[in-house]
């Protein structure tokens, strides 16, 4: 009698804890769908900036540069605001541009620029995503802009006139400290 008592007592065991995984692996699909649809956790226009910026810019020359603003959603209006840091000339307009979206839309901006001066710069742009209900969300972005000798003014006075002679007589030269045994 011990022994069926046992057997019946073990085989709903095995019985609650199979449902009990079938339940846990249901409520984990549940919660895996319920978050299938968010592609954007920060705060603010979930929009997203590409360009085709090379990385480099010769001093004084005229670059232009393409910015593709794409996004997330299905409707509304999407404006586009350039904002450069000090330094970087900016040639094309720079009024905000707005355009009404639709879903898979992309926004493209042709910005112009150029600088004096050698240095590390940013490109900011400001995109406003208006909602049909008249609610704005703001996000702003930048692209790194390089102009100039970058490396050259980030290294210390004796490390650039190090430099500067190695580039006119190409020796190296190198701090040493020898020790004899």
């Amino acid at each position: 009698m011990k022994i069926i008592t046992h057997v019946i007592l073990t085989s709903c065991l095995f019985a609650l804890a199979g449902c009990a995984e079938v339940n846990a692996q249901d409520k984990a699909q549940s919660k895996h769908d319920h978050f299938a649809d968010i592609s954007s956790v920060k705060p603010g226009a979930a929009v997203s900036l590409s360009h085709d910026y090379d990385g480099h810019t010769e001093l004084g020359a005229l670059e232009t540069v393409t910015l593709s603003i794409s996004h997330l959603y299905k409707s509304g209006m999407l404006s586009a605001a350039i904002l450069p840091s000090s330094g970087l000339d900016i040639i094309s307009d720079t009024t905000p541009q707005q355009t009404e979206i639709s879903v898979g839309s992309v926004m493209q901006l042709y910005v112009q620029f150029s600088t004096l001066k050698s240095g590390a710069y940013n490109l900011n742009v400001e995109i406003i995503h208006e909602d049909r209900f008249g609610q704005q969300m703001r996000r702003t972005l930048s692209v790194p802009i390089m102009a100039g000798d970058v490396d050259m003014q980030k290294k210390s006075g004796f490390e650039r006139a190090a430099a500067n002679k190695v580039k006119s007589t190409g020796l190296i030269v190198l701090p040493a400290q020898e020790i004899i045994r």
